[in-house]
């Protein structure tokens, strides 16, 4: 009398490890889309209304803020916007009055 056990196929070792990077990175990816929105509909001058267009953005003087990677907000015509909703003007390309900003906020030290 034969026995024929049968194994489920498990994926192997790169496969998960790409699959567990790729949900992390989607998910990073929509957490920061969410956060540029609710800063879009809630905090710039003014609001963008309805859908949200290359046009809009470029009347609006709009850029992504991005520091190491990370978001840290959107700059309107030299002020930059964080999620939320604090404006911190830019003078000469400079941040001015960072003692409003957290650090654990947008991953990097902030030093005075």
């Amino acid at each position: 009398m034969k026995f024929k056990l049968e194994l489920p196929e498990i994926p192997s070792t790169p496969d998960l490890m790409m699959t567990a990077i790729g949900t992390m990175i989607k998910k990073r990816l929509e957490y920061e889309n969410y956060m540029v929105e609710k800063i879009l509909r809630n905090y710039v001058t003014p609001p963008v209304k309805g859908e949200i267009t290359k046009g809009k953005i470029r009347w609006r003087g709009l850029s992504i803020a991005r520091y190491n990677g990370n978001l840290v907000g959107v700059i309107q015509r030299n002020e930059l916007i964080t999620a939320d909703g604090i404006k911190v003007p830019f003078i000469n390309g400079v941040l001015q009055d960072l003692s409003v900003l957290k650090d654990d906020d947008y991953g990097f030290k902030i030093v005075f």
